[in-house]
């Protein structure tokens, strides 16, 4: 809704909307156009999402024989309550950015940046010089 009006608002000081009197049919038509975009990000995210998945895994990678739960339950419960809330989220509801966003409160690029320290401490802490 703020990204319509603030192309409203733009194209009313640029003065590219000839007739006021039709208005409601601009503004439909911006909708439009903001609804394509937004789901041909989503589109394109979920292709790139894809091809990640079937990469095949980096040279010298080696997976755990093991997943030691309960460490990671301890280090899920070091994390501040909003990192742990945005990796449960992501990882265990799997909902996307913008719908943590959404829900917490926050913008989708702070929660990427929250991810991404919560997953960076996640990493040391699993470390098993740790254990």
């Amino acid at each position: 809704m703020q990204q319509v009006l603030l192309v409203l608002l733009q194209s009313l000081r640029a003065g590219r909307v000839k007739d006021v009197q039709n208005l409601d049919k601009y503004v439909f038509g911006i909708c439009r156009n903001a609804s394509m975009d937004m789901r041909r990000g989503t589109i394109r995210a979920r292709r790139i999402a894809e091809q990640s998945a079937v990469a095949a895994p980096p040279e010298g990678y080696e997976p755990s024989a093991t997943l030691d739960a309960a460490h990671l339950d301890r280090c899920l419960e070091r994390l501040d309550a909003r990192a742990r809330g945005v990796v449960l989220a992501t990882f265990v509801d799997d909902r996307d950015t913008q719908e943590v966003g959404r829900s917490m409160g926050l913008s989708a690029g702070n929660v990427r940046v929250i991810r991404h320290r919560a997953l960076a401490q996640l990493q040391l802490c699993m470390q098993p010089s740790e254990l």
